[in-house]
Protein backbone atom coordinates (compact mmCIF):
# COMPACT_ATOMS: atom_id res chain seq x y z
CA UNK A 1 0.00 0.00 0.00
CA UNK A 2 2.80 2.35 0.95
CA UNK A 3 4.61 1.47 -2.25
CA UNK A 4 1.56 2.40 -4.31
CA UNK A 5 1.27 5.74 -2.57
CA UNK A 6 4.93 6.59 -3.31
CA UNK A 7 4.42 5.55 -6.90
CA UNK A 8 1.42 7.82 -7.23
CA UNK A 9 3.32 10.76 -5.68
CA UNK A 10 6.24 10.19 -8.05
CA UNK A 11 3.91 10.20 -11.02
CA UNK A 12 2.26 13.42 -9.80
CA UNK A 13 5.64 15.12 -9.36
CA UNK A 14 6.64 14.07 -12.88
CA UNK A 15 3.39 15.39 -14.29
CA UNK A 16 3.85 18.72 -12.46
CA UNK A 17 7.40 19.10 -13.83
CA UNK A 18 6.21 18.23 -17.35
CA UNK A 19 3.38 20.75 -17.17
CA UNK A 20 5.80 23.43 -15.89
CA UNK A 21 8.21 22.73 -18.78
CA UNK A 22 5.50 22.86 -21.44
CA UNK A 23 4.11 26.05 -19.91
CA UNK A 24 7.59 27.62 -20.09
CA UNK A 25 7.98 26.55 -23.73
CA UNK A 26 4.54 27.93 -24.59
CA UNK A 27 5.39 31.25 -23.05
CA UNK A 28 8.64 31.47 -25.05
CA UNK A 29 6.78 30.74 -28.29
CA UNK A 30 4.13 33.41 -27.72
CA UNK A 31 6.27 36.22 -29.52
CA UNK A 32 5.70 40.02 -29.26
CA UNK A 33 2.50 41.71 -28.38
CA UNK A 34 0.92 44.31 -30.70
CA UNK A 35 2.03 47.16 -28.45
CA UNK A 36 5.62 45.89 -28.49
CA UNK A 37 5.55 45.71 -32.30
CA UNK A 38 4.18 49.25 -32.57
CA UNK A 39 6.85 50.61 -30.23
CA UNK A 40 9.61 48.78 -32.11
CA UNK A 41 8.28 50.04 -35.47
CA UNK A 42 8.11 53.63 -34.22
CA UNK A 43 11.69 53.46 -32.93
CA UNK A 44 12.85 51.99 -36.25
CA UNK A 45 11.15 54.77 -38.21
CA UNK A 46 12.73 57.46 -36.01
CA UNK A 47 16.19 55.91 -36.49
CA UNK A 48 15.69 55.65 -40.26
CA UNK A 49 14.48 59.25 -40.49
CA UNK A 50 17.48 60.47 -38.52
CA UNK A 51 19.85 58.43 -40.68
CA UNK A 52 18.25 59.60 -43.94
CA UNK A 53 18.27 63.22 -42.78
CA UNK A 54 21.97 62.96 -41.93
CA UNK A 55 22.69 61.37 -45.30
CA UNK A 56 20.79 64.08 -47.23
CA UNK A 57 22.50 66.86 -45.27
CA UNK A 58 25.92 65.30 -45.84
CA UNK A 59 25.17 64.82 -49.54
CA UNK A 60 24.10 68.45 -49.97
CA UNK A 61 27.17 69.73 -48.13
CA UNK A 62 29.33 67.53 -50.32
CA UNK A 63 27.68 68.91 -53.48
CA UNK A 64 28.10 72.49 -52.22
CA UNK A 65 31.79 71.86 -51.56
CA UNK A 66 32.20 70.39 -55.06
CA UNK A 67 30.51 73.44 -56.61
CA UNK A 68 32.66 75.84 -54.60
CA UNK A 69 35.84 74.00 -55.57
CA UNK A 70 34.77 74.01 -59.22
CA UNK A 71 34.04 77.76 -59.19
CA UNK A 72 37.26 78.52 -57.35
CA UNK A 73 39.17 76.64 -60.03
CA UNK A 74 37.33 78.54 -62.79
CA UNK A 75 38.03 81.86 -61.06
CA UNK A 76 41.71 80.94 -60.72
CA UNK A 77 41.80 80.24 -64.45
CA UNK A 78 40.09 83.57 -65.14
CA UNK A 79 42.62 85.27 -62.88
CA UNK A 80 45.53 83.71 -64.77
CA UNK A 81 44.12 84.93 -68.09
CA UNK A 82 43.37 88.43 -66.82
CA UNK A 83 46.80 88.80 -65.20
CA UNK A 84 48.51 87.72 -68.41
CA UNK A 85 46.59 90.32 -70.42
CA UNK A 86 47.09 93.01 -67.76
CA UNK A 87 50.85 92.52 -67.87
CA UNK A 88 50.70 93.23 -71.60
CA UNK A 89 48.40 96.24 -71.30
CA UNK A 90 49.89 99.23 -73.12
CA UNK A 91 52.98 97.23 -74.06
CA UNK A 92 54.13 98.24 -77.55
CA UNK A 93 57.79 97.40 -77.18
CA UNK A 94 60.00 100.27 -78.27
CA UNK A 95 57.43 101.45 -80.82
CA UNK A 96 55.29 104.53 -80.39
CA UNK A 97 51.92 103.68 -78.90
CA UNK A 98 48.82 104.26 -81.04
CA UNK A 99 46.47 107.15 -80.40
CA UNK A 100 42.82 106.53 -79.49
CA UNK A 101 41.81 107.54 -83.02
CA UNK A 102 43.99 104.72 -84.40
CA UNK A 103 42.03 102.04 -82.53
CA UNK A 104 38.98 102.21 -84.78
CA UNK A 105 38.76 98.41 -85.06
CA UNK A 106 37.30 98.34 -81.55
CA UNK A 107 34.09 100.05 -82.68
CA UNK A 108 34.39 103.30 -80.73
CA UNK A 109 35.46 101.71 -77.46
CA UNK A 110 38.10 104.41 -76.91
CA UNK A 111 37.30 107.98 -76.01
CA UNK A 112 39.52 110.53 -77.75
CA UNK A 113 41.01 111.42 -74.34
CA UNK A 114 41.61 107.81 -73.29
CA UNK A 115 45.34 107.16 -73.66
CA UNK A 116 45.48 104.19 -71.31
CA UNK A 117 44.72 101.42 -73.85
CA UNK A 118 42.05 100.00 -71.56
CA UNK A 119 38.32 100.60 -71.96
CA UNK A 120 35.01 99.82 -70.26
CA UNK A 121 32.77 101.32 -72.95
CA UNK A 122 29.66 99.42 -73.94
CA UNK A 123 30.82 98.85 -77.50
CA UNK A 124 29.47 96.07 -79.70
CA UNK A 125 31.07 92.70 -78.98
CA UNK A 126 30.44 90.06 -81.64
CA UNK A 127 28.68 86.91 -80.48
CA UNK A 128 27.81 88.10 -76.96
CA UNK A 129 24.70 89.84 -75.65
CA UNK A 130 26.00 91.98 -72.78
CA UNK A 131 24.09 92.23 -69.51
CA UNK A 132 22.53 95.62 -68.89
CA UNK A 133 24.61 97.77 -66.58
CA UNK A 134 27.63 95.44 -66.64
CA UNK A 135 30.58 97.00 -68.43
CA UNK A 136 33.05 94.88 -70.40
CA UNK A 137 36.81 95.18 -69.95
CA UNK A 138 38.92 95.73 -73.08
CA UNK A 139 42.72 95.48 -72.90
CA UNK A 140 44.94 96.29 -75.90
CA UNK A 141 48.60 95.53 -76.62
CA UNK A 142 51.01 94.80 -79.47
CA UNK A 143 50.90 91.49 -81.32
CA UNK A 144 53.54 89.17 -79.85
CA UNK A 145 54.80 87.86 -83.19
CA UNK A 146 55.20 91.37 -84.57
CA UNK A 147 56.93 92.50 -81.36
CA UNK A 148 59.54 89.75 -81.81
CA UNK A 149 60.33 91.05 -85.30
CA UNK A 150 61.03 94.64 -84.19
CA UNK A 151 64.63 95.69 -84.73
CA UNK A 152 66.52 98.67 -83.34
CA UNK A 153 65.97 100.92 -86.33
CA UNK A 154 62.19 100.58 -85.94
CA UNK A 155 62.19 101.91 -82.37
CA UNK A 156 60.33 105.17 -81.69
CA UNK A 157 58.43 104.88 -84.95
CA UNK A 158 54.65 104.42 -85.33
CA UNK A 159 53.33 100.87 -85.47
CA UNK A 160 52.47 100.06 -89.10
CA UNK A 161 49.20 98.36 -90.06
CA UNK A 162 47.53 99.02 -86.71
CA UNK A 163 44.66 96.63 -87.36
CA UNK A 164 47.08 93.77 -88.08
CA UNK A 165 49.59 94.38 -85.31
CA UNK A 166 47.42 95.43 -82.35
CA UNK A 167 45.64 92.76 -80.33
CA UNK A 168 42.78 93.10 -77.89
CA UNK A 169 41.27 90.95 -75.13
CA UNK A 170 37.70 91.50 -73.93
CA UNK A 171 36.17 90.15 -70.73
CA UNK A 172 32.40 90.43 -70.82
CA UNK A 173 29.45 89.11 -68.81
CA UNK A 174 26.48 88.09 -70.92
CA UNK A 175 24.86 85.32 -72.94
CA UNK A 176 25.37 83.85 -76.39
CA UNK A 177 23.03 82.44 -78.99
CA UNK A 178 24.11 78.95 -77.92
CA UNK A 179 23.84 79.44 -74.17
CA UNK A 180 21.39 81.74 -72.38
CA UNK A 181 23.06 81.31 -68.98
CA UNK A 182 24.74 84.52 -67.78
CA UNK A 183 28.47 83.84 -67.72
CA UNK A 184 31.89 85.45 -68.08
CA UNK A 185 33.35 85.18 -71.57
CA UNK A 186 36.65 86.16 -73.13
CA UNK A 187 37.17 87.17 -76.76
CA UNK A 188 40.39 88.10 -78.53
CA UNK A 189 41.00 90.39 -81.49
CA UNK A 190 43.77 89.14 -83.76
CA UNK A 191 44.58 89.69 -87.44
CA UNK A 192 41.49 91.86 -87.89
CA UNK A 193 39.19 89.14 -86.57
CA UNK A 194 37.44 88.35 -83.30
CA UNK A 195 37.65 84.87 -81.86
CA UNK A 196 34.55 82.97 -80.76
CA UNK A 197 33.43 83.65 -77.16
CA UNK A 198 35.37 81.49 -74.74
CA UNK A 199 33.44 80.49 -71.61
CA UNK A 200 35.54 81.35 -68.53
CA UNK A 201 33.17 81.24 -65.52
CA UNK A 202 29.54 80.12 -65.61
CA UNK A 203 26.59 81.73 -63.76
CA UNK A 204 28.24 85.13 -63.33
CA UNK A 205 25.70 87.80 -62.36
CA UNK A 206 27.95 90.84 -62.41
CA UNK A 207 31.52 92.05 -62.96
CA UNK A 208 32.52 95.34 -61.33
CA UNK A 209 35.89 96.87 -62.18
CA UNK A 210 38.19 98.98 -60.02
CA UNK A 211 41.27 100.86 -61.27
CA UNK A 212 44.11 101.90 -58.97
CA UNK A 213 46.55 104.73 -59.73
CA UNK A 214 49.57 106.07 -57.90
CA UNK A 215 48.78 109.68 -59.02
CA UNK A 216 52.34 110.41 -60.09
CA UNK A 217 52.98 112.86 -62.88
CA UNK A 218 56.08 112.99 -65.03
CA UNK A 219 57.34 116.13 -63.31
CA UNK A 220 57.18 114.31 -59.95
CA UNK A 221 59.36 111.43 -61.12
CA UNK A 222 63.07 111.30 -60.21
CA UNK A 223 65.02 113.25 -62.85
CA UNK A 224 68.44 111.88 -61.93
CA UNK A 225 69.84 108.88 -60.16
CA UNK A 226 70.15 110.93 -56.97
CA UNK A 227 66.69 112.47 -57.12
CA UNK A 228 64.45 111.45 -54.21
CA UNK A 229 61.57 109.13 -54.95
CA UNK A 230 58.04 110.42 -54.51
CA UNK A 231 55.82 108.39 -52.21
CA UNK A 232 52.81 107.25 -54.26
CA UNK A 233 49.38 108.59 -53.39
CA UNK A 234 46.93 105.88 -54.35
CA UNK A 235 43.69 106.76 -56.08
CA UNK A 236 40.99 104.17 -56.62
CA UNK A 237 38.01 104.52 -58.90
CA UNK A 238 35.26 102.36 -60.34
CA UNK A 239 34.19 105.18 -62.61
CA UNK A 240 35.07 104.57 -66.25
CA UNK A 241 35.67 108.31 -66.70
CA UNK A 242 38.88 107.92 -64.69
CA UNK A 243 40.34 106.32 -67.80
CA UNK A 244 40.55 109.77 -69.42
CA UNK A 245 42.23 111.43 -66.44
CA UNK A 246 45.72 109.96 -66.76
CA UNK A 247 48.05 109.43 -69.71
CA UNK A 248 49.19 105.99 -68.60
CA UNK A 249 47.37 102.81 -67.53
CA UNK A 250 46.51 102.04 -63.89
CA UNK A 251 48.94 100.14 -61.71
CA UNK A 252 46.30 97.62 -60.65
CA UNK A 253 43.02 96.34 -62.08
CA UNK A 254 40.52 94.60 -59.81
CA UNK A 255 37.61 92.58 -61.16
CA UNK A 256 34.91 91.48 -58.69
CA UNK A 257 32.76 88.62 -59.96
CA UNK A 258 29.33 87.96 -58.44
CA UNK A 259 28.43 84.30 -59.01
CA UNK A 260 25.21 82.32 -58.50
CA UNK A 261 26.62 78.90 -57.52
CA UNK A 262 23.26 77.10 -57.58
CA UNK A 263 22.51 78.19 -61.15
CA UNK A 264 18.86 78.68 -60.15
CA UNK A 265 17.23 82.01 -60.92
CA UNK A 266 13.99 83.75 -60.00
CA UNK A 267 11.61 85.24 -62.53
CA UNK A 268 13.40 88.59 -62.41
CA UNK A 269 16.74 86.94 -63.19
CA UNK A 270 18.13 87.19 -59.65
CA UNK A 271 19.81 84.23 -57.96
CA UNK A 272 17.41 82.18 -55.81
CA UNK A 273 20.12 81.38 -53.28
CA UNK A 274 23.01 83.36 -51.82
CA UNK A 275 25.57 84.64 -54.31
CA UNK A 276 29.34 84.36 -53.91
CA UNK A 277 31.85 87.08 -54.73
CA UNK A 278 35.40 86.58 -55.96
CA UNK A 279 37.97 89.35 -56.48
CA UNK A 280 40.75 89.07 -59.06
CA UNK A 281 43.66 91.50 -58.72
CA UNK A 282 45.94 92.05 -61.70
CA UNK A 283 49.09 94.16 -61.73
CA UNK A 284 49.86 96.19 -64.86
CA UNK A 285 53.49 96.04 -65.96
CA UNK A 286 53.36 99.38 -67.79
CA UNK A 287 51.04 100.95 -65.23
CA UNK A 288 53.58 102.90 -63.24
CA UNK A 289 53.49 106.61 -64.11
CA UNK A 290 57.25 107.04 -63.64
CA UNK A 291 59.15 105.43 -66.52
Amino acid sequence: MKSNINKIQTENNFNDESNSLFTSIDRKQQGFTLIELLVATAISIIVLLAASSTFITTYRLNQDVKKRISYEQDVRNAGDLLRTDSRQLGNFGCMKGPSPSDLTMFNGAFDINNKQFVSTSNFTIPGVKKLDGVKPLLITYIDEKYAESITGEKCNTPIPSIEDNINGSVYVVGTTEYDNVKSLYKLEYRNQNWTEPQLIVRNVQNMSLTFNYDKHHERQCPQTATSPEVEPSLETSIDGNILTKYDRPPILIEAKLTICPSGQYAGDGSCKENTTEYIIKSMVRKGEVCS
